[in-house]
């Protein structure tokens, strides 16, 4: 499963994006916590690593998001040191790596995590809600509208978010019409739910059967005898080749 597909940006529980000894006061859950701070320092992971894994999205974090990150911090006055933590490894042993690394408090402040571990890394403790970490801003900014609701829906957990979809992909069903209007389904089918994609392949099987004559004659008196006997010459030609 690849991260460029489903993957969000998400802020680990175990840190805010401005650590506490950067200064600022106040709790180590308070999203105010070092808002004021002239410097402070971040960590950044990714499944990528250049001359690797998702080389090109190492070389764009490290050589141009960064960079411009910290460019923009020194127009306002403050300096910024982010490190770019880069990985290469299979998925499931990144996961791991991230899991272990935020259960002893040793995770980086900003990771790149699949969407689909976002309600288990949640419930483990190992990630908090945007609003926590960054307070108010986190859900008044105008990038939301830039990404579809679904989309967000990705790095969102029991109503609340907790990372940036920056990406995502799409799944796609294809199916004959012909056969669905057989079955008495609609030209313009629009699932909206899997109990909608089930319904459809019962009504698609329940069509089949009636279009078979076999299937049709295990039901219906006249045409069962028929199959019956169809069956029976067949098993008889087998057992007895024509000619002998």
């Amino acid at each position: 499963m690849g991260f460029s597909r489903r993957r969000i940006i998400a802020a680990c529980a175990v840190a805010a994006l401005v650590p506490a000894g950067c200064g600022g006061g106040g709790s180590s859950t308070d999203p105010e916590r070092g808002k004021d701070a002239k410097r402070f320092s971040l960590t950044i992971t990714r499944n990528a690593i250049e001359g690797g894994k998702n080389t090109e999205e190492a070389e764009w974090i490290a050589k141009k998001v960064i960079p411009a990150f910290e460019a923009a911090q020194k127009a306002k006055g403050v300096t910024a040191k982010v490190t770019f933590r880069g990985q290469g490894v299979d998925d499931e042993a990144y996961k791991t790596k991230l899991a272990l690394d935020l259960k002893s408090r040793s995770g980086t402040d900003i990771m790149d995590v699949d969407g689909i571990w976002v309600g288990e890394f949640a419930q483990a403790g190992y990630l908090r809600p945007l609003s926590e970490v960054v307070g108010a801003p986190a859900d008044g900014w105008d990038g939301w509208q830039h990404i579809p609701g679904a989309v967000q829906q990705l790095a969102s957990f029991e109503g609340k978010r907790y990372g940036i979809p920056p990406s995502t992909d799409g799944r796609l069903l294809f199916y004959n019409k012909k056969l669905f209007a057989r079955a008495g389904l609609p030209e313009g089918w629009q699932p909206k739910s899997w109990a909608d994609i089930l319904t459809a392949g019962r009504a698609l099987e329940t069509a089949r059967r009636h279009a078979d004559p076999a299937q049709r004659g295990h039901r219906h008196g006249r045409g069962h005898d028929d199959a019956g006997r169809s069956a029976s010459a067949g098993r008889c030609g087998r057992r007895n080749p024509l000619g002998r």
